[in-house]
């Protein structure tokens, strides 16, 4: 499962070097809010296929996260 992590993890990670992204702030609050809805549903999934896609999902969420932190941090401090 935690694979399914990585490669979305990965892959948000890419698509976020070809993006211009102006309102990082707005991006990173609103990744928060879709990356906690999926970690509920994958509490309660009973499917290994639907968990390895939220999972994915999840990853992609992260990827957001990790990456506007650490330049907005470097930004404002």
């Amino acid at each position: 499962m935690s694979g399914g992590f990585g490669i979305g993890a990965l892959v948000g990670s890419m698509v976020l070097t070809s993006l211009v992204v102006r309102r990082r702030g707005l991006l990173l609050t609103a990744s928060f809010v879709p990356g906690g809805l999926i970690f509920v549903a994958y509490g309660f999934s009973d499917s290994v296929w639907l968990s390895l896609a939220l999972m994915f999902t999840w990853g992609l969420a992260a990827a957001v996260s990790i990456n506007m932190v650490t330049p907005l941090l470097q930004e404002n401090s």
